[in-house]
């Protein structure tokens, strides 16, 4: 349920959103003018990289599309299961960075790269036909990095879990942005975007924490018997 929240907003925004395609590809460009400029762009020659192996474009694309929500769902459930303690403060940063996420796709649609003329991912396909410029940030990168979290969490115990935990979730958060630039779904930029959402929902996250730990009741102190 928690993975699914954040889908109702998406998709009511994703015809609004659509009817706007023209800022879409003019943000595009302007966000591909900077990476630029910045020689920042790298996204083509990763693409053409991949390409050239269809397989390893087809592994790609599949885990562009099952892994968002699989590896997340099971982080999710992980942690409920594990550490219910820090269960509502998660809560809360995931919900605000998804959010977050989907205010920005309203306010500033973006194309992804496979979505704008001239830029060689024509053979890449979306994954979001329902709301194609939502590129920035990307909330594949965000929720990646929130589940890497709860993995890590979830194995905090020390020793030799600590470690497999850390290499499984810092792997899905490097696979997931070599994937996003790969396929053309997402800009540089977009990636930089989504750690900044997933900032902001560790940071309501930690303030939810803060403030029910401040909010506790204290425990009265019994009286002494006279």
């Amino acid at each position: 349920m928690l993975v699914l929240f954040p889908l109702a907003p998406y998709e009511l925004l994703a015809t609004a959103s659509a009817r706007r395609a023209g800022d879409a590809v003019r943000h595009a460009e302007a966000l591909q003018a900077m990476e630029r400029q910045a020689h920042l762009a790298v996204e083509p020659h990763l693409h053409r990289a991949a390409a050239a192996h269809p397989t390893l474009m087809t592994l790609a694309l599949h885990y562009y599309g099952v892994m968002h929500f699989a590896v997340t769902a099971g982080a999710a459930l992980l942690l409920a299961l594990c550490t219910r303690a820090r269960w509502a403060a998660t809560r809360t940063a995931f919900l605000v960075s998804s959010l977050v996420g989907v205010t920005v796709f309203w306010l500033y649609p973006v194309a992804p790269p496979n979505l704008l003329p001239g830029t060689g991912f024509g053979g890449a396909a979306t994954s979001h036909p329902g709301n194609p410029f939502g590129a920035m940030p990307s909330l594949h990168v965000a929720w990646a990095l929130w589940a890497a979290a709860l993995v890590v969490a979830a194995g905090a115990t020390g020793g030799r879990v600590r470690t497999a935990a850390l290499a499984a979730g810092g792997l899905h958060v490097a696979i997931t942005v070599l994937v996003v630039l790969v396929t053309g779904h997402h800009w540089l930029v977009d990636v930089i975007g989504g750690l900044v959402v997933v900032g902001l929902g560790a940071a309501a996250g930690a303030a939810h924490r803060l403030g029910r730990w401040w909010g506790a009741a204290p425990v009265p102190a019994q009286r002494a018997s006279s």
